[in-house]
């Protein structure tokens, strides 16, 4: 992965994530402007997410090879994910995928006369608020063609290339805002992760 030819810090426990996007919206397929808004998943979508899982949870000497260079093999590897329910859906079809990639690499997972199917233990599947996408203030809802011209102002913040800018409305965030939420979050997982490996 990343770390590979990367300086080791003396004391750091590498962290490796795999971040992930939803699939196609009925929104994203309208051209609306989503941000924090619920907009599901499509057909469109639930296809990309169920193509998403069989690319990283295939049956292939690849895809096998892949999971392990990645630690996806591990159990238990919780999949954290929006609360949104587009990122929700892509997740736990992800994480059933998964599931069932890791009964089939390793059999002996579950103790001998174990007549469960490791396939039906779920993969722990975490929401959080703070991996949603940039609240988008007053432009939530908007037809991206028609969004200049209803809000120049908030079209203003929400195409330029100042990180401070906050996007007008209420909720509208900065994309330093954005980075302050979401990163914070990674940061304390990493922090967790690396605790947890260290103990």
């Amino acid at each position: 992965g990343a770390m590979e030819g990367a300086r080791r810090v003396p004391g750091w426990t590498p962290v490796d994530f795999l971040i992930l996007r939803h699939g196609q919206t009925t929104w994203n397929a309208r051209g609306i402007i989503q941000g924090q808004a619920d907009a599901p998943l499509d057909d469109v979508g639930r296809a990309q997410a169920r193509a998403l899982a069989e690319f990283l949870a295939g049956d292939g000497d690849a895809n096998l090879s892949a999971r392990r260079k990645s630690g996806l093999t591990r159990p238990g590897l919780p999949v954290v994910t929006s609360d949104l329910s587009r990122a929700v859906d892509t997740a736990r079809v992800l994480a059933d995928a998964l599931v069932r990639a890791r009964a089939r690499d390793d059999p002996t997972r579950l103790d001998p006369g174990d007549d469960r199917d490791p396939s039906d233990e779920p993969e722990p599947l975490v929401k959080t608020n703070k991996l949603r996408e940039r609240h988008v203030g007053r432009l939530q809802g908007l037809a991206r063609l028609d969004a200049k011209a209803a809000d120049p102002e908030a079209w203003r913040a929400f195409r330029s290339r100042e990180d401070f800018r906050r996007i007008p409305g209420e909720g509208g965030e900065s994309y330093d805002d954005l980075w302050d939420r979401v990163v914070g979050f990674v940061e304390a997982r990493a922090a967790a992760a690396a605790a947890a490996a260290a103990a």
